[in-house]
């Protein structure tokens, strides 16, 4: 039997249904904030990820699902979302009119690692990006939207972070000072932080292995090496979360992972279940417009890991995809043929209308067509006497002989 490839799933019946009401809520709310939906393509030039997420970063160095085209042409399919909106900002000329715009999306990322809980090679992200804006209350009402949207999905029990991590300039010396002490500690560190004491060592904050160890938790601090303007940017976005009741942590170790982040950087947290998993992250990444080609447009986004919110809510609600059976409206119990021909004209009116109809194409007994029209949570039950309909509603177990209008009547009364 072929299977599906390593770290991927199917999705299918109720899970379908949860995560399209789930994902269309999200989109709901960030329209509410003004944000249209935008979408592009699963694989890019591999050029623009190396480019954007750093060539240094995991991702690039071992996630990255690459290949050649016909044409030897280096393509990927994309690891995360924010590099593509970024192309497509410049490359449709976005910016020419009105340097603002606000994009959000949904669609699958990929990344070639180890599957476990929380992490698949196939998954999916919803998010958001605004271009344009470079506002300290902006940027507060960004994590108050990404806020509002696990409120709006009744998710418990999760931290917000957040962080300043300055300009590019002020990181410089910071990365220095983190050389210098990080070398002490070379003989605790994996393989991969050994090799990022030299080519970035922020990234050793943000390790996934070594990031809660001791000396790392100890290690210089950024904010020290912080300009005041940054600061004071950074207190007015905490100043904007505070007048709005937003419990936050400022967690100076706090990064991200990718390279072309700046000023504020936050994520979202829940620690229950197996593993703290981070169900939402963000920041602002004024420079990446233009190192993709373009002039300087100051940006800001987040991005939602949807298995992970899908799993949050579970955990929380272990019954939650029993209010996603698939049910009908109408049962139509056939015996043969004939009786389906005769029925076809009133199931094709009936879902032109809106219901949703289910007629049986093997042939079967009045107690076996029953039997399924109740398994399909149906609200009645129809089958055929001479010229009229057998109508048995499911709810109230009454039965009642009707003509076709007089059913239609009933229904769309």
């Amino acid at each position: 039997m072929i299977k599906g490839p390593r770290g991927t799933f199917d999705i299918i019946g109720n899970e379908f249904s949860l995560r399209k009401e789930v994902v269309e809520k999200m989109i709901a709310i960030s329209g509410n904030y003004g944000f249209e939906q935008i979408e592009t393509p699963i694989f890019e030039e591999q050029e623009l990820f190396v480019r954007s997420v750093g060539d240094d970063s995991d991702i690039v160095n071992k996630e990255i699902y690459s290949f050649l085209d016909k044409k030897e042409r280096k393509m990927a399919l994309r690891p995360e979302l924010t590099a593509p909106i970024v192309r497509s900002y410049i490359e449709n000329k976005m910016y020419a009119q009105d340097p603002t715009a606000k994009l959000s999306y949904y669609g699958p990322a990929f990344r070639y690692e180890r599957p476990q809980a929380g992490r698949y090679r196939q998954f999916y992200q919803f998010g958001i990006e605004a271009f344009g804006i470079k506002n300290p209350i902006f940027d507060a009402e960004i994590i108050v939207l990404a806020n509002m949207i696990l409120k709006q999905l009744n998710i418990e029990g999760y931290k917000i972070l957040i962080n300043t991590i300055g300009t590019s300039v002020e990181r410089k010396e910071f990365n220095i000072a983190l050389q210098s002490y990080f070398e002490i500690n070379i003989e605790e560190m994996c393989e991969d932080c050994r090799r990022r004491i030299v080519t970035n060592p922020l990234r050793i904050l943000d390790c996934k292995i070594d990031g809660e160890k001791d000396y790392v938790k100890n290690a210089p601090k950024l904010k020290n090496y912080l300009s005041k303007e940054s600061i004071d940017y950074f207190e007015q976005i905490k100043e904007s979360l505070d007048i709005l009741d937003i419990e936050y942590t400022i967690d100076d170790n706090l990064v991200r992972g990718l390279d072309y982040y700046n000023d504020i950087v936050f994520e979202i947290v829940y620690d229950g279940g197996n593993a703290k998993n981070t169900l939402i992250g963000g920041g602002r990444y004024d420079s990446l417009v233009e190192e993709l080609g373009n002039q300087r447009v100051e940006a800001v986004g987040f991005a939602v890991g949807i298995e992970r919110i899908l799993s949050v809510m579970k955990e929380q609600n272990e019954n939650i995809l029993e209010n996603y059976n698939n049910s009908c409206d109408v049962y139509f119990g056939c015996e043969n043929n004939e009786d389906r021909l005769d029925f076809l004209n009133l199931v094709t009116t009936l879902r032109e209308n809106g219901l949703v109809c289910e007629l049986n194409y093997n042939d079967r007994s009045y107690k076996s067509n029953l039997k399924q029209a109740i398994k399909s949570s149906a609200i009645y039950f129809i089958t055929i006497k001479e010229e009229n309909l057998i109508v048995k509603n499911l709810l109230t177990k009454e039965e009642s002989i009707m003509t076709y209008q007089e059913f239609i009547d009933l229904v769309f009364s």
